[in-house]
């Protein structure tokens, strides 16, 4: 059922979505590192055009790459953000890029979009709980 389109999601699996999430969270966890707005080159895309490269990325993986790499992926995006207090989430100057390329955003909401986690999980899980 992992691999199993989708009904509202343009065809997209249970296996997208966790493609998705954990693309994003390493891209999240290399700007934590960094302490800079850096990254893919698909950021200079637009959102359509990015999803569909990461889509087509995750599509040639395995159903257990994809897996093996949604865990590893929320591990290392975890253990990245115990590095940052909270004077980091809120400082945008204490970040690279962030004052210049967002402003008035604060890093907390660069790397952290509850409403994007929250509709992928509520997605997912009427997809596999009914």
């Amino acid at each position: 059922r992992l691999e199993q389109p989708g009904s509202g999601t343009d065809g997209w699996t249970v296996k997208d979505v966790l493609w998705h999430i954990a693309w994003g969270d390493r891209q999240n966890e290399g700007v934590i590192r960094a302490r800079a707005l850096n990254g893919s080159a698909l950021w200079q895309l637009t959102e359509d055009e990015r999803t569909a490269a990461v889509m087509k990325e995750g599509r040639s993986r395995s159903l257990d790459e994809v897996i093996t790499e949604y865990r590893r992926s929320y591990t290392d995006f975890m253990s990245a953000l115990e590095e940052v207090t909270e004077s980091d989430l809120n400082e945008p100057e204490r970040w690279r890029g962030f004052v210049e390329q967002v402003p008035g955003w604060r890093p907390w909401r660069i790397l952290y979009d509850p409403g994007h986690y929250e509709l992928h999980g509520r997605w997912i899980k009427e997809r596999l709980v009914g």
